[in-house]
Formats: C-alpha cells, sequence, structure tokens
C-alpha cells in the first residue's frame, strides 16, 4: 500500500477530472490525503480518502459576486490559494511516498523535505501549455474596459509570472493531463513524461431518473455554461430569442445556483430550464452541446460524439473553442455572441449538410479520449511506471 498527498485548486473544473483518479487509487489499496476547498468534503470522504478542507473567504467573496471572469478579481485569490493549500498540507503527520498537484500549484520544497516525498506528480484537466498556448492565453484575456491600457498590461505580466514557473519550468516527474494526443494542440512538443490520459469520465450517479420527453423525435439541444462563469441572464435570453421558434428542436438549459430561473422572464414553450442538470447523463440523450468550453465539459461532449456550439467565458476556452472548431467537430463562437449568431451557428450545425461531418469529427476526437484510458491508466501509471 501506498500513500498519496493531493493538493487541488477550489474549482470544479480542476476537483472534478480527480475523483475518478482517487477513487482507483483507493481501490488499489492506497491511502490518500486530499486538501481541497471544504465544499469538495463528501465527493472524496465517500469514495474513501481522507480529506482536508479550506475556506478562504476571498474565495467566498468572489463566487458570490460571479465575476471569476475577469482576471483581475481572480488572479490575487488564486495566488492566496496556493499559499493556503501549503499551508494546511505542512499540518499534515507521517510520509507520503507520492505528492499529486494541481500544475497551477508550485510545488513546494518544504513539503517535499517534510514528508519524505518519493515522486511528484503534477495534473493538467485543460491541455498542457507550452509558450505558444500561454502567448494564446494571453491574448484571450478579458480585462474591464474601466481599466487603463497600462493595467492591462501589468496584469498580463503579472499573468505570465505566475504561469511560467508553474506550467513551464517546475520540476515534476510526470505531468498527467487529462485528454488526448490527438486533441491536444502542439502535441509533438511534449516529452515523455507527459501522459495523455483522456478524461476522467466517472459515473457520479446523480440523478440517474433525469428524463427528457421526446416521444416527436425532435433534435436536443443542450446548454450550459458550466459552474463557474455562469451568471449571464443576457445570455440565456439571447438563447431564448434565437431557438424559440424552433418546433423541431427541444431545448435543455442548465444556468447554475446564481441565478433564478424566474429571473429569465417567459421561459419558450421548447425549453426546459433547471438550475442543474446531470450532465453526463443528459450528454448521451442530445444532438448538439452548446457550451463555454470548459475542458471537463468539452471533455465529456466529445467523449460522447456531439458535436459543440462553443461560446468561452474565461481563460483557456477560447484556444478550446478554437481546437474544436479547427478539428471540425464544431463551431466557435467568440465574438459578436447574440441571438443572430446562435441562431446562424445551430442551423449551421444541425443542417443535414453539415451534421454528419460535424458529427463524424466529435465521434473522431471522442475516440481518441476513450482510447487514452482515463482515471484507471492514470492509476496504473502513478503505481507502474513510477514504480511505487
Amino acid at each position: 500500500m501506498a500513500r498519496g498527498l493531493f493538493l487541488e485548486i477550489a474549482s470544479h473544473g480542476h476537483v472534478n477530472p480527480t475523483i475518478g483518479l482517487v477513487s482507483e487509487l483507493v481501490k488499489m489499496g492506497d491511502e490518500i490525503v486530499y486538501v481541497s476547498y471544504e465544499a469538495f468534503r463528501d465527493k472524496f470522504e465517500k469514495i474513501g480518502a481522507k480529506f482536508i478542507g479550506y475556506t478562504p473567504e476571498s474565495l467566498i467573496n468572489i463566487r458570490n459576486k460571479g465575476n471569476f471572469d475577469n482576471v483581475v478579481n481572480y488572479l490575487p485569490v488564486v495566488k492566496e490559494l496556493r499559499k493556503i493549500i501549503s499551508e494546511v498540507a505542512m499540518k499534515q503527520e507521517g510520509t507520503f511516498d507520492y505528492l499529486i498537484l494541481d500544475n497551477t500549484i508550485k510545488i513546494n520544497k518544504d513539503v517535499l523535505k517534510k514528508f519524505n516525498i518519493k515522486k511528484v506528480i503534477s495534473l493538467s484537466t485543460t491541455f498542457a501549455l507550452n509558450k505558444e498556448l500561454i502567448n494564446q492565453l494571453l491574448e484571450n484575456i478579458r480585462f474591464s474596459d474601466s481599466h487603463t491600457q497600462e493595467f492591462n498590461e501589468k496584469c498580463k505580466a503579472e499573468i505570465l509570472e505566475f504561469l511560467e514557473p508553474v506550467l513551464l519550468k517546475e520540476k515534476a516527474d510526470l505531468k498527467i493531463v487529462f485528454t488526448s494526443k490527438y486533441f491536444q494542440p502542439y502535441a509533438d512538443e511534449f516529452n515523455s513524461t507527459y501522459k495523455f490520459v483522456g478524461p476522467s469520465i466517472f459515473d457520479r450517479h446523480e440523478l440517474e431518473d433525469f428524463k427528457i420527453e421526446n416521444s416527436d423525435n425532435k433534435k436536443v439541444v443542450f446548454i450550459s455554461l458550466g459552474t463557474v462563469v455562469n451568471k449571464k441572464l443576457d445570455f440565456y435570453n439571447e438563447c431564448f430569442e434565437a431557438l424559440a421558434s424552433r418546433d423541431d428542436l427541444i431545448v435543455i438549459m442548465s444556468i447554475g445556483e446564481r441565478v433564478s430561473i424566474k429571473d429569465l422572464g417567459k421561459i419558450p414553450e421548447n425549453f426546459k430550464v433547471y438550475n442543474y442538470v446531470p450532465q453526463l447523463e443528459v450528454l448521451k440523450k442530445v444532438d448538439l452541446f452548446i457550451t463555454h468550453g470548459g475542458m471537463n465539459s468539452t471533455n465529456e461532449g466529445l467523449y460522447n460524439g456531439i458535436p459543440l456550439i462553443v461560446v468561452p467565458q474565461a481563460g483557456d476556452q477560447p484556444i478550446v473553442a478554437k481546437r474544436v472548431e479547427e478539428l471540425g467537430a464544431g463551431v466557435a463562437l467568440i465574438d459578436n455572441v447574440n441571438s443572430d449568431s446562435i441562431s446562424e451557428a445551430v442551423n449551421r450545425v444541425l443542417s443535414n449538410n453539415f451534421y454528419e461531418v460535424y458529427k463524424k469529427n466529435a465521434e473522431k476526437i471522442g475516440k481518441s479520449l476513450r482510447e487514452c484510458g482515463g482515471y484507471k491508466r492514470a492509476a496504473d501509471i502513478i503505481h507502474n511506471e513510477l514504480d511505487i
């Protein structure tokens, strides 16, 4: 039996891909101590891990305001989380055979020394980053119009300083990336320490009785902006205007917990709106997924061979959107997102002339993701290749 320490950032997009991996390691006999945001405690205790939670006030404040899409607000929070996670980790006892940490967290030499860590493994829940992708990331960052150009450039410099040591220069024995080499941009530039294991699709057994009534066999469109940057009333109303007249469609829309359904006003008859849906179950039953392009959602859609319309909201999502479009699996809707552009994108993807092409390309990516082995292969790599 080995003992593993996980250090994870406070985000669904970073935490959820690790659930299957932790579950598999526990089944293999490992003792896992998992350090992350307190709200995730139940996810890990019920699969047999020891969970150590933290609850920073700065994170709670920014979550309540719903402005994760503003990097000026979010970067200081991530820096604070790095410090808190290391402090919490240092309070643990005993030794660990391996340390697994999110690739946004610096390797803390004090942690390595105190726990006599034998192997260090970083997890990338989005694309692995090289200099070209980091430059694209910086180009895509959205700042408030109220900030000066000088202020924006200063912020970009801080972000570059934040990213480069962690994602390009930090030394880890192994880097596990939750996508396929086929989907990964510039895949040939990453050496053998990078292991592309595909998405961690772990059946969470959530609302398995969720039904989509579709006796007329209509096309089903699913719309979701994920769990972070989803306080977007204007976008949801643009979707209403774009698709309300389509009696050939059923539209399932998930709006998150920070928006009240009643604030949307009159809901079109062909729409079913929820604060939450079991996404993995829904994606087995739809024809088109309109997504923000978070890596988890994108992987889950493509894993099921579903064409995508990607409407990026923050972070690396424009890069994901462009990659989906580049591989012919959907449409990147980055600028001028309104009812007309949404309607045009839906018409294009679902048209008789194009749908089978988009579907075939989505299925090709999905096949590459499934063949990687997912969290079970990641666990095998940790045990076998690192000889723990």
